[in-house]
């Protein structure tokens, strides 16, 4: 396992890096979330102008050929930024895939011209699956609701089928298609999709949904990977400016323990999470590295960022401070793609079986 970045990988992270502290910094990142639209809305425009969409695709669509591992530093970048985006959801887990089942769509992806989100999660109430086929590659899907984030940046949706090797995707502004928005506290818009007789397309590849679900869990790990890191590095300088009993608080026992085992916990996910893209980008199987990632980070990033906040005290409980984000953001990701415990049971029935 080579964890080596090379030198455009590199370039990749530092000018996140740079891009998020010069253009999206945490108070403008934290501002966007109380907006009406409930996020920055030039922030995905940018993203699309600097031409991140194409890093991971192969080079003959534009791309830099590294597949997932180059977007590494790229997604650990957007997780210390705060930065709630629909790139996991298009570029990553349904752009990859695609470049297999639909490679005009993962071109327009690609391209910055298309943001095709995965719609996985049925809403309460919602039946599992209704679809009707119609000749060739059409479907029709009839009283389906989901539950899909993004839903209103989004040019298409892709929507799981009875046949894990199929997926049907149907475009946000197609007849029978309508959204409402629900509420969430997560960063990311959710809404709440119908569809009554919305024509879609079938796509098709072995195991796209899965494929789906795995690429998905391993760019939402990395994404958690960078918020934990923000979370100590916020929770380590306050420790070392706040005083009680005349000492910095990061002296007493009960606040260093919290950030070394935060430490041990974010090394420990760093190479889970760097192995699981790593697997996948050289062509190795990658499945149980990306649930081992996603598990481990949805147990730590609840851990990390909430101890985070108990370093703070009280000031950490209020609203304004930059502390809270990492909590919020990293709930709602440890939910998406599979949570721990659906990670931890896929791998024990992989062993047993």
């Amino acid at each position: 396992m080579n964890h080596e970045f090379n030198e455009l990988q590199e370039l990749l992270g530092q000018t996140a890096r740079e891009f998020f502290s010069r253009d999206f910094p945490l108070d403008r990142m934290r501002d966007g979330y109380r907006n009406d639209d409930g996020y920055d809305t030039e922030l995905w425009p940018n993203i699309v102008d600097l031409g991140w969409n194409s890093a991971p695709f192969p080079e003959e669509m534009g791309g830099t050929g590294g597949g997932l591992f180059d977007t590494v530093l790229l997604l650990e970048e957007m997780g210390k930024g705060y930065c709630v985006s629909p790139y996991p959801h298009s570029t990553i887990a349904a752009g990859l895939p695609l470049v297999e089942a639909d490679a005009d769509l993962a071109q327009a992806i690609a391209d910055g011209e298309a943001v095709v989100i995965p719609a996985l999660t049925a809403a309460e109430g919602g039946p599992a699956q209704e679809a009707a086929r119609g000749d060739g590659d059409a479907v029709t899907l009839t009283d389906r609701r989901l539950v899909v984030p993004w839903a209103e940046l989004a040019t298409h949706l892709l929507v799981p089928l009875a046949d894990g090797d199929e997926m049907a995707v149907v475009e946000t502004g197609a007849d029978g298609v309508s959204a409402a928005q629900m509420p969430s506290s997560g960063g990311e818009p959710l809404s709440d999709v119908r569809f009554e007789g919305a024509a879609g397309r079938v796509v098709s590849a072995a195991g796209l949904q899965d494929t789906v679900t795995l690429l998905g869990a391993i760019a939402n790990s990395v994404l958690m990977l960078g918020l934990c890191q923000r979370s100590l590095e916020l929770a380590s300088e306050y420790s070392k400016t706040r005083v009680a009993f005349g000492k910095p608080i990061g002296t007493f026992q009960a606040i260093s323990h919290k950030c070394a085992n935060m430490v041990v916990d974010i090394e420990t996910g760093r190479n889970l999470c760097y192995k699981a893209a790593w697997l996948h980008s050289t062509g190795q199987p990658y499945e149980m590295g990306a649930r081992y990632a996603k598990a481990f980070m949805g147990d730590a990033t609840a851990r990390i960022t909430r101890d985070a906040i108990q370093v703070h005290g009280g000031v950490g409980f209020i609203d304004d401070h930059f502390v809270q984000f990492p909590y919020r953001i990293g709930t709602a990701a440890a939910c998406t793609y599979g949570t721990a415990h659906e990670h931890r049971r896929a791998v024990a029935s992989a062993i047993l079986d």
